[in-house]
Parts: C-alpha cells; sequence; structure tokens
C-alpha cells in the first residue's frame, strides 16, 4: 500500500527582499516607497506558495502513468453560493437560500411554499424555462411547464464547470457497470439486453420509513417530472474524471411523492438481480448482489443529488444505467447506482449497522467505506486522489489536480459540520 507524504500546511515563502537603509526626505515620499515595497514583498511570496503547491500536486502521482498537467487551484465549477449572504423569508428553511428568486425554479420543499414566496416568484415566472405556479395569489396560479421528455430539455444555468465537456461518444461508451462485466468495455454487452432496462417495462418499488409506499413505472415518473440538463463533473475513485450533461430532476421531488417518516434517516437504492442477463450475477461471484448503495437523508434532500434518467439530450443508453440512476457529483462514482430498482427508507443504525452496508463496502471494507466524499488529502488505499486524469475524446487525457467534493464544498459542507471524523472522506 502506498503511503502518501502528507502535506504541510500554510507554508510560507520568505520574501527576498532585503532593505539596508532608507534615507527618508520628505514624508510623502517615504510612504510611497514603503507601500510599493511591501506590496512587491506580498506579491512575490504569495506566487512563490503557488508555485509550491504546484509542485506538490504533481509530486503525488498516482499508479498511472503520464506527463502531469496541473491546473489552478482555484479551478472547477464556479461557486453556486455568493460570498454575500443571503437572507431567506422568516419560517423559510430553504438551503442555500441564494437559490430563492435566483430565476430558477426549484420545485420542491421547502423552496416552492409560501413560506419561501413560492421560491420568491420564480415558480409562477411563466418566461423561466422551468415554473410550476402554486400562488394562489398570482395571476399564473396553476400553470406549470412541460413534463417529460419532449423539445429541449432546459439547462440550469446554476451548474456551469471550467472543465472541457467530455464527448457523447466517449462518455457512453465508457463506463463501470459490473452486472455487464468487469471491464469499461461493457457498451456492447449492456446493449445486448437494452429491452431489459426500457422504462415502459421498468419499475421501483417504494418502500419502509415513508407515508406513501409506492411501487412506480419509470416512464410514467418521468412523465410526472419537468427534466432539467445539468454539466456536472464526474470522478471515478480509479482517479479518472469525466464532464458531463445529466438529464433528471432533483431526488427531493420524490421525497415529497413518498413522504418519508420522521424515523427514516437513510435512503438505500437496490439495482437489480437476474442471471439470465448477467454473466458475473452467477452462484459462484464473489460480490454480494445486487448493487446497493446509500445516503443520509440529509444527503438525498440536497438539491445536488439527482435521479438521473438521460444525457446528451437522450434517455440513458444501457451502460449507463438506463432507465434510472442516481447522480451525486460530491462522491466518488460508485456511489451513482445505476438501474435503480428499489429504494428503501430505514432507520440510521449508525457505522457498521445493516443500513449504512453497501455494495463496495461489503466487497472490500478496507478500501471503500459508507461517505466516499471527495478529498484529494485522503488517498484510497491502493493509490493517490491528489490528481486525476479527466478524460473528453478519450485516452491519455490531462492530468488534473483533484478538488474537495469534486468542487462542489460550497453546497455540501454544511452536510458534515457535525462530522470532524475523517472517515467522511472514505
Amino acid at each position: 500500500e502506498e503511503d502518501l507524504k502528507n502535506k504541510e500546511s500554510n507554508q510560507k515563502s520568505q520574501s527576498p527582499w532585503v532593505s539596508s537603509a532608507l534615507v527618508v526626505y520628505a514624508l510623502p515620499a517615504a510612504l510611497a516607497i514603503g507601500t510599493l515595497v511591501a506590496f512587491a514583498a506580498v506579491t512575490f511570496s504569495s506566487g512563490m506558495s503557488m508555485e509550491m503547491e504546484s509542485v506538490e500536486s504533481q509530486a503525488v502521482s498516482s499508479s498511472e502513468t503520464g506527463t502531469a498537467v496541473t491546473t489552478s487551484p482555484t479551478s472547477g465549477p464556479k461557486p453556486t453560493v455568493p460570498e454575500e449572504e443571503v437572507e431567506a423569508p422568516v419560517d423559510c428553511n430553504a438551503y442555500p437560500a441564494s437559490h430563492l428568486g435566483d430565476g430558477w425554479c426549484d420545485d420542491f420543499l421547502p423552496f416552492n411554499t409560501e413560506a419561501c414566496g413560492f421560491d420568491k416568484g420564480d415558480c409562477c415566472n411563466t418566461s423561466a424555462p422551468i415554473y410550476n405556479c402554486k400562488d394562489p395569489s398570482s395571476p399564473n396560479f396553476g400553470a406549470a411547464s412541460p413534463k417529460g421528455w419532449g423539445g429541449i430539455i432546459p439547462r440550469n444555468p446554476r451548474y456551469s464547470v471550467s472543465r472541457e465537456e467530455s464527448l457523447e461518444s466517449f462518455v457512453t461508451t465508457y463506463n463501470n457497470y459490473y452486472e455487464f462485466g468487469t471491464s469499461k468495455q461493457i457498451s456492447d454487452e449492456a446493449n445486448n439486453h437494452a429491452f431489459f432496462l426500457e422504462p415502459e417495462s421498468w419499475f421501483i418499488d417504494i418502500s419502509g420509513e415513508v407515508e406513501n409506499p409506492m411501487t412506480l413505472n419509470v416512464a410514467a415518473l418521468i412523465d410526472q417530472m419537468q427534466l432539467e440538463e445539468r454539466m456536472y463533473r464526474h470522478r471515478c475513485v480509479e482517479a479518472w474524471s469525466i464532464t458531463s450533461p445529466w438529464i433528471g430532476f432533483p431526488l427531493a421531488k420524490l421525497l415529497d411523492m413518498v413522504q418519508p417518516t420522521p424515523k427514516a434517516g437513510i435512503v438505500r437504492f437496490v439495482s437489480w438481480y437476474n442471471s439470465q442477463y448477467s454473466k458475473t450475477q452467477t452462484s459462484s461471484s464473489r460480490y454480494p448482489w445486487p448493487y446497493t448503495e446509500a445516503l443520509t437523508m440529509d444527503e438525498a434532500r440536497n438539491e445536488l443529488t439527482m435521479l438521473t434518467v438521460g444525457n446528451f439530450q437522450k434517455p440513458l443508453t444501457p451502460s449507463q444505467g438506463a432507465p434510472i440512476r442516481l447522480t451525486v457529483p460530491w462522491k466518488f462514482g460508485y456511489k451513482s447506482i445505476k438501474s435503480i430498482e428499489k429504494i428503501v427508507f430505514m432507520e440510521d443504525g449508525g457505522p457498521d449497522s445493516e443500513s449504512r452496508r453497501t455494495f463496495w463496502s461489503e466487497t472490500i471494507s478496507r478500501e471503500y467505506g459508507f461517505w466516499s466524499n471527495i478529498n484529494p488529502e485522503v488517498p484510497h488505499r491502493r493509490w493517490s486522489q491528489a490528481t486525476e486524469r479527466h478524460y473528453v475524446s478519450g485516452f491519455p487525457g490531462n492530468r488534473m489536480d483533484t478538488t474537495r467534493m469534486n468542487g462542489y464544498q460550497s453546497e455540501v459542507d454544511y452536510l458534515y459540520e457535525d462530522l470532524e471524523d475523517p472517515s467522511i472522506y472514505f
């Protein structure tokens, strides 16, 4: 196992500026010269510190080979929470409050409610790409934009990235989907069973700690939802990444439908088990089929968490997890479970409990944990996570620095404020 040398925090470069003597003839001149010297010293020191960070990031390599290409420490998605604090109306518990009245309708609790001014009017703006007016005092009360597939699915401008978008031809053919094989080239095998993954014949059973248990047909569910497109970064635990335009809806909308009880602390997702279509789901398999994953209720409620049904303005391909999958961009890719067949709401029994057991934590517990949040300073047991190879059209890709929470820290750090245990990155 690879040992990762810890970075020295707050390393500062010493200024090379040395002053021996300064003859002062007038006070204004002294002040001007002093200001210039101080500015130059700070600028040089800052530049040296950034250079040291860059050198350190290149020194931490993964098990892959290739030319290291570093990016600015501030690269990644543009922050969605502005520096200036935005206050929510009284009794409105929407988070982040900056999304209230920003021009995009957040049609789920608690945003589109009277307490939050119906997303501060966003959901009654019929000129917006998505709207669903629930405000009785609005002249647009009852108006709603189209649901399901049809036309161009509008892109949510809130989620933009600075990295180059990966090509559809690569994103749809380079996948991990162990039900169809353990290599990345499983798209042909998955396509052979496309009929098995059609939304019209696929159902999701929702049970456990919910007020409204139900079984949903995926095609009917899609027809009930206003779909949106989000450009997200996707980071695999294997130290590679892509940037992709996912289509779907916030998981929070489904939570509003089924209404979890106060006892619900964990949302458990279960994929399919059918050895007729899978060559790996055999009686002798070492894997704990079916594939399972789980989130806390707060993580499930976070606005970034999506149920995804499409990509590149098309329905998901079989190898991407058709007909419906999870997308959680601040966690390693294996948390975004494919082809969901069951969703179970459970009480949270804490670490090592049944509710927190997942496919990979059962397979290799010492390498894969429940949280799986991305942190470049916390290595995998067998390789570094400090950098990643970003793929656009294919190999070899570009070596880039990995960012904490995959660059979404401003949206999710509040979820872990009370958890100081470093295990949140494992």
